[in-house]
């Protein structure tokens, strides 16, 4: 069991026969070598939607090796390619640094993107040290900008939805008209269709992009807001922790309490305790988890992100055991 395939499989206790058939070696082509012509021409907008499937396979196993890097779990063999990138939910700094160490040698491109629209944005490798907990800046050939609650652009270090226009925004939601409504508005120039993400960032003042949180993540508690990211940031630095998931469970006297739950490096012994402590000196004392749950795993979406839905709905069964 030398290589890091066979650390994935021996992680997942998968069998060859067991793992998907997505979950293939990562795509090798020859230098120089190009789609068919006939292929281009049926994508317009270039390569991307010729080979997306096949990047979306290569990339599962890049997702378990990329993880089980930051976990600690193994420790990654100096990558062929010279290029790296992260997409969808925006990675911590912790985990940034942590790749930068497991990967040592390779540009590491940190992205943040939307099913809706696939990137957004990108952090260049000479920035991350600069601006090590931005998202980066627009794509080439892309808008992005955060609008407030009046739907108005926001002053630079104010936070509000980030808002992307470009050739790369879907259409719409298949069959769901008004869902696509929600999140798709016209823009000011003529035929332009702005993506509303549902996404809180703020924006410096030379336009490095900041995510907050998700809308739907916000806890409020002790009349207060609350990003789940914040909190996370915090834990995600003291050394010992692999992965961190913060989300708000119901209270009767704060309304909403913050919650974390964490998984910890192979030979650590923290407690939850001691990461109280720890957030208790580097937040506000109405940011400090109420509760610290400390496992082996989270739970993850089928794309790979930690799902702070599939938490709380544990929160509210144990909460309906408890009741009956």
């Amino acid at each position: 069991m030398n290589t890091l395939e066979d650390k994935v499989r021996a992680a997942l206790r998968l069998t060859a026969e067991e793992i998907p058939p997505y979950t293939v070696p990562p795509l090798r082509l020859p230098n120089g070598w190009r789609p068919p012509a006939r292929r281009l021409r049926a994508y317009p907008h270039g390569w991307g939607p010729w080979l997306a499937p096949l990047a979306a396979a290569a990339a599962v196993t890049a997702v378990i090796a990329g993880s089980l890097a930051i976990s600690g779990a193994v420790h990654a063999r100096p990558p062929k390619h010279q290029n790296r990138t992260s997409a969808a939910a925006a990675l911590s700094a912790s985990k940034i640094q942590r790749l930068r160490a497991a990967f040592s040698g390779v540009k590491l491109y940190s992205m943040y993107g939307l099913t809706e629209c696939q990137r957004v944005s990108y952090l260049p490798p000479d920035q991350i040290d600069a601006h090590p907990t931005s998202v980066g800046i627009a794509i080439p050939g892309s808008e992005v900008f955060v609008v407030n609650e009046h739907g108005q652009r926001a002053a630079p270090g104010t936070v509000g939805e980030l808002v992307i226009s470009g050739p790369h925004v879907m259409k719409g939601y298949w069959n769901q008209p008004e869902a696509t409504a929600r999140v798709l508005r016209p823009g000011p120039a003529s035929g332009e269709t702005l993506l509303y993400s549902g996404d809180l960032f703020k924006v410096d003042e030379t336009g490095f992009l900041y995510f907050v949180s998700r809308k739907d993540d916000i806890i409020k508690t002790r009349g207060e807001k609350v990003a789940p990211r914040q909190v996370e940031e915090v834990i995600s630095r003291l050394p010992g922790v692999a992965e961190v998931a913060v989300y708000g469970i119901p209270d009767e006297v704060l309304g909403e309490a913050v919650a974390a739950v964490v998984t910890l490096t192979q030979g650590t012994s923290l407690t939850g305790e001691r990461i109280q402590r720890y957030c208790l000196e580097h937040l506000e004392a109405f940011m400090v988890p109420k509760t610290v749950d400390l496992r082996d795993s989270l739970p993850t979406t089928i794309t790979g992100k930690v799902s702070r839905r599939a938490l709380q709905a544990e929160t509210a069964t144990r909460s309906g055991e408890a009741c009956t």
